[in-house]
């Protein structure tokens, strides 16, 4: 959902319920695992955008799963002291009643896939 380091989140919480949980599954170490709620999803994307001048989150390919969307995609990030990132990434989004009630991150693609109850 984060477009830019200097985007903003807050109309996408109108599509999360108030009890959204977001699951980092060890993508960026130094946040915390889990942030619950739309506070928690500001308080995520405040720590997530802090070291990054640009960065952009692409989704590459789409799984319907139902209640559930796993998105493969591609992160690319410029952080303020010059590091570049290129990496494959992926969440799992979990819905209900047309909200967004769970996201888990993945790093690892083929792990997003087995969470997902898929293989390639």
């Amino acid at each position: 959902m984060v477009e830019t380091a200097g985007g903003h989140l807050d109309a996408g919480l109108e599509f999360m319920d108030p009890e959204v949980e977001l699951h980092l599954s060890g993508v960026f170490p130094d946040l915390d695992p889990v942030y619950r709620g739309h506070e928690g999803v500001l308080e995520f994307v405040s720590l997530f955008n802090a070291p990054w001048e640009e960065l952009s989150v692409t989704p590459q390919r789409f799984f319907d799963l139902g209640e559930r969307v796993l998105v493969l995609s591609r992160f690319e990030a410029r952080g303020r002291d010059g590091i570049e990132a290129n990496l494959p990434m992926a969440h799992l989004w979990t819905l209900r009643d047309g909200k967004v009630v769970r996201m888990d991150a993945f790093a690892d693609q083929q792990k997003a896939l087995e969470a997902a109850g898929l293989s390639e």
